[in-house]
């Protein structure tokens, strides 16, 4: 018995052990990865769809928003594959909330100088699907559905809330 290296089954027996170890180790990270760049896809689809019920409340590049429509001016018009928000805020100033399917956007336009020329801005992308419903004159239901996708996966958010006019 030689005292000056190792035999060839002692190597063979630590390649093995250390084969399993890093079989077992690349395994769990791929689970771990795959779960994250799911829950990234998710969390965008949701991220584009909560940004564009911000923009349309609140008002998008300061602006007034759907909350600051005076109710008996708001004129909403929808069919299948298209909606428009069309109202009058209460500090002045006239404005448009805008879907269409074709382009998977949500688009606002600031109509205050009048209509002709007036440049859309979009206020969401990625838009499958997208509803508004008038509820008599204090407010809106909206519905609006973004994907987001990568090389791996795909992602759909389904957002539906009521915004109440303040006026």
């Amino acid at each position: 018995m030689s005292t000056r290296g190792y035999t060839l089954v002692e190597v063979m027996l630590a390649t093995g052990s250390f084969s399993l170890v890093m079989a077992g180790s690349l395994g769990v990270y791929m689970a771990c990865y795959r779960s994250w760049n799911a829950m990234n896809v998710s969390m965008q689809a949701a991220r584009q769809s909560s940004l564009v019920f911000q923009r349309m409340v609140y008002g998008p590049y300061g602006s007034n928003g759907l909350r600051s429509a005076i109710s008996t001016n708001v004129v909403a018009v929808s069919d299948s594959n298209k909606w428009s928000v069309t109202y009058s805020a209460a500090g002045g100033g006239r404005y448009q909330f805008a879907y269409v399917k074709t382009n998977a956007t949500v688009v606002y336009t600031d109509l205050t100088c009048g209509t002709t020329n007036a440049p859309s801005k979009v206020i969401g992308a990625g838009i499958v699907a997208s509803s508004i419903t008038s509820q008599t004159a204090t407010g809106l239901s909206v519905s609006v559905s973004a994907v987001a996708a990568n090389w791996q996966g795909r992602a759909t958010n389904v957002l539906t809330s009521y915004i109440h006019y303040r006026n």
